[in-house]
Formats: C-alpha cells, structure tokens, sequence
C-alpha cells in the first residue's frame, strides 16, 4: 500500500518468547496427564484437554502474529488489504493505562 501511515508489526523476540512459554505449558500439561496423573481419570482428562488448548491457542497465536496491521488515509487494514475499519468509523484512540482493547469495537 503506497499511501501508508503507519504500521504496526509484532517483534520477531517477543513473537517467540511468547510461542514458547505457550508450548512449554502444553508440554508440562502433557507430561503431567501422561506421566505422573493425578488419581481420578477426570484429572488426567482435564490435564490433556488443557494441554492440547495450550497447543491451538499457540498455533492461534502463530499464525496471528505473523500478520502486520496498516494504516492509510482510508482505514486500518492487514497486510492481505483485508479492511479492519475505515477512518469515518473509529472516534478516537484511547491510549490510557486501562486502554487493552476497545470495549464496543472501534
């Protein structure tokens, strides 16, 4: 997109530190539910199905990270041209303490 604004990418550490403490809890998880399970079969369940969410949120994970976000005059896109928002939607930024997400969308 030639009339960028700005864009905003996720550092190649940060994205793997992050991958890997997902992974290393899916392995602990694993380890636990296989090698040493606690007495009750729902035990071991609730341990594997734990480690096997902890596996797709950091495929999730993955595949979110490698995606830039874009801004141009007309609107906030991903690297794909996907349109994220336009610039007559979004009210405002708030860039405060408390601001993680937008509460209501843009």
């Amino acid at each position: 997109m030639p009339d960028e604004l700005a864009t905003l990418k996720v550092s190649q550490i940060r994205r793997v530190i992050g991958l890997a403490v997902l992974v290393m809890l899916a392995g602990l998880l694993i380890q636990i539910g296989v090698m040493r399970p606690p007495e009750g079969i729902g035990y071991r369940v609730l341990l594997l199905a734990l480690g096997a969410g902890a596996l797709t949120l950091a495929e999730l994970m993955r595949r979110a990270t490698a995606r830039r976000l874009i801004l141009t005059p007309a609107g906030l896109f991903d690297d794909e041209g996907r349109e994220i928002a336009r610039i007559d939607r979004i009210s405002g930024l708030d860039r405060g303490m408390l601001a993680f997400k937008p509460s209501n969308g843009f």
